[in-house]
Parts: structure tokens; C-alpha cells; sequence
């Protein structure tokens, strides 16, 4: 069985991004399947679920979650939930080198298509699309 850490955010506070997480969180058919955990310990990790705040002050706290992670697992999942990323890693800053070192040969999940263009150009090695699936509240 496959061990995966999930670093997420889920409710409170209630928005989009932590109830799709909460549902991640609860899913069945992930249990099924793998070994869910909820942080680091001498089990060995095979992969890392980040639901990442990639804009923002918040993408600075994660990213040091996202080095501290990437001592002890190779193979990270980042769920965006967010567009326009792509302008913002094409401007000259700290936050485009960080992204280059945070996303290089990873896998990233987004909400459509029509965002795929926005991540291609960051370096992920293979990107899937997981669109919104939520029950009305």
C-alpha cells in the first residue's frame, strides 16, 4: 500500500478551495487505495498532495513547507485553484525562482483546459485535470 501525505487546508474558513479539499480529505476511494496521512513520520511517503497558495504572502509559507517536504519525498501533487499564475512567474522576481525550484519535475492538477496553458510554461513534468465537483451548501 502507497502512502501519501496530504498537506491541505480544509474548513473553517468555508470557500471553494477547502471544501474541495474536505472532500479529498474524506474520499473513500483514496482510502481504498493508499495509506492516507496527515504528516511526516518515519513512514516512508511515496507522494505528497499540496493544496498550495501559489499568490500572495501564503505562497511564501508553503514554499517552506514545500522544501521541508521535498527533504523526505521526490514526487509532489500541487492542486491549484487559481489562475494567472503564468503572468505572475514571468515576471523577473523572487517568486518566479522560487516557483521554478517548488514546481521543476513535478505533477500539478488544475481546474480546466483553458488553464493549462497558464502551467505549462512552470515546469511540471505531467498535468491533469480535475475539475470542480461540488454539492450545493
Amino acid at each position: 500500500m502507497k502512502n501519501i501525505l496530504f498537506v491541505l487546508k480544509v474548513p473553517p474558513p468555508v470557500h471553494g478551495s477547502t471544501m474541495m479539499n474536505k472532500i479529498v480529505a474524506e474520499s473513500n476511494e483514496i482510502g481504498r487505495n493508499h495509506k492516507k496521512t496527515y504528516h511526516l513520520r518515519k513512514t516512508k511517503q511515496n507522494l505528497v498532495y499540496f493544496a498550495i497558495s501559489p499568490k500572495g504572502i501564503a505562497f511564501y509559507k508553503d514554499f517552506i513547507s514545500i522544501l521541508i517536504v521535498k527533504c523526505f519525498v521526490s514526487r509532489i501533487v500541487y492542486h491549484f485553484h487559481v489562475k494567472d499564475l503564468n503572468r505572475q512567474s514571468k515576471k523577473v522576481s523572487l517568486k518566479s525562482v522560487l516557483y521554478k525550484i517548488a514546481f521543476k519535475n513535478q505533477f500539478a492538477i488544475v481546474l480546466s483546459e483553458s488553464l493549462m496553458d497558464e502551467y505549462e510554461s512552470l515546469g511540471f513534468k505531467k498535468i491533469f485535470i480535475v475539475p470542480n465537483v461540488m454539492e450545493d451548501y
